[in-house]
Order: C-alpha cells, then structure tokens, then sequence
C-alpha cells in the first residue's frame, strides 16, 4: 500500500515548532495514481524519537535525522540499527501506531465540528486510519458524520470512496485478514437509505461505487464467493450507486471484475 505517516517533533506543543506551512502543504498533496492522499504529516508530542518503519518488514532506529539532517562542517557520527525481527518490528509498531491513531482521531475530533470547511482534513484522518489496519474507525466515522444532517451524506460517500480506494492499495493477504465487507455494506446500507434524490447525492453514490469496485477487484482474486455474497447480500444498494447495472447479474459482475486490471480499472485485453 502507497502510504507513508511522517511524525514531528520534540516539543510540548504542536504551535511550539511546526514545520514551514509550505512543507506540510507539498508533503499533504502527494496522492496515488488514483487521488488518494499519500502522505500524513502528524505532530505526536514530546518525542526525541528516530524511527522509521518499512512495510511492515524493515526497522530503523539510531540517532540520525531523517527529515531534518542539513549536513554538518565536520564528519559526525551517527548509529542507526537496521532490524528485520518480525517481534522486534511488531514491538514498534505496537508503541508508535496508537500515537498516529490518537492524533488521526483528535484531528477528526476538531475538523468534524465544521466537516464541510474540513473535507481535506477528515480525508487525511479516514487514510491514515486505514494505512494503521484500522478501517473499521474510519467507516464508523464517516456514516456517524453523515448521519448527522442529510447535507452531509455526499461527503460521507465521498469519504466511504477514499476507504475503499486506500484499502484497494492493500494486499490481497491483507485485505483477507481485516474482513471489512460487512462494515462497508452496513454503512452503504444506512446512507442510502437515508439520502434523498439530488445531484450532488447521485454523483457521490456513483464514485463510491467506482471505489467500491476498485475494492472488490483485490477480493474477487482470492474469494469470488465472498464478493458473490457480499453483491447478493443487497442488490439494491449496488444498483443504486452503479455498482450493478439494472439488466445486470451478479455473475456479469463477478465476470467484470476478475477481467479487469487492478491497477487501471480497465479490462484486461484478451491475447489472440
């Protein structure tokens, strides 16, 4: 999955030492091919940490300053320790990723009390979130936002599309392990129940579908039947944002997304 968490930095306070605006805006508007913001730059408090964490397989930690090192007049010596452990990585993850989370969800805390002004900032929480093996928060947010005023179910689309498109970046083994289809359907199920016809509303609806089926393209590979269940499980729902066509079967869908690139979203072209 493309998604990189940066932290600073080792001072009591956010406001204390935050990096040049300008920094934080280039690093904030990196996205994947497909619009999802890549980077998520989080202030974690009073830490004089040097740690990086590689894919879930690589850890390095010593003295040296990734992010701000400038060059020194005089060699200096610096010790970073490269680790592939898989108990050793799992120790930092399990001390650095409740830090990232309790960050993430204070910021939804914050940008949630004016959502539409906020979008950027509740779609930087709902990745980050995901990126921590944590999309079930993400989920529960985005249709908890939206169920409180009708004008906001659009976003909540919007936001359920970018859980779909971040998780879409996961392996095949790791989509298996978090099992988060009935938490998709369970929100898409409430939202369109809820949603009153409107452009705005039907525009939402469909690129959630399209980021749904971005989803459905990793498990159809590994699980047809699950994706044959989860399309059955309410056919309704998926006609409505596109997903299913309304003279379409499930079968014809299934056909659909194992015939279609997972990267591109186009059909894959038949060899003669």
């Amino acid at each position: 999955m493309i998604k990189t968490q940066i932290a600073h930095r080792s001072h009591l306070r956010a406001e204390d030492h935050s990096p040049p605006q300008g920094l934080l805006d280039a690093l904030q508007s990196i996205q994947t091919p497909d619009g999802v913001p890549a980077v998520g730059v989080w202030w974690l408090g009073n830490h004089h940490n040097k740690e990086v964490v590689v894919d879930q397989a690589i850890y390095l930690m010593g003295s040296h300053n990734w992010l701000s090192y400038r060059g020194d007049r005089l060699p200096r010596g610096e010790s970073v320790f490269y680790v592939t452990a898989p108990e050793t990585i799992k120790n930092a993850l399990d001390y650095l990723e409740p830090l990232f989370k309790q960050a993430a969800l204070a910021a939804w805390t914050h940008d949630s009390q004016r959502p539409l002004e906020n979008q950027a900032g509740l779609m930087r929480c709902c990745t980050t979130l995901v990126a921590l093996h944590r999309p079930d928060d993400a989920i529960d947010r985005a249709l908890d936002l939206a169920k409180r005023d009708s004008m906001l179910i659009p976003l909540g689309f919007d936001l359920l599309c970018l859980i779909c498109l971040s998780l879409a970046r996961y392996s095949v083994d790791e989509l298996t392990h978090l099992k988060v289809l009935d938490s998709i359907s369970l929100a898409a199920s409430e939202l369109s129940a809820a949603g009153e016809a409107g452009e705005e509303l039907d525009a939402a609806r469909r690129g959630f579908g399209s980021g749904l089926a971005a989803l459905l393209r990793q498990y159809v590979q590994t699980d047809p039947a699950a994706v044959a269940d989860f399309l059955n499980g309410q056919i309704d729902v998926w006609r409505s944002i596109g997903l299913i066509g309304y003279k379409q079967e499930t079968a014809d869908v299934l056909l659909d997304l194992r015939g279609a690139n997972v990267t591109t979203g186009k059909k894959a072209k038949k060899k003669k």
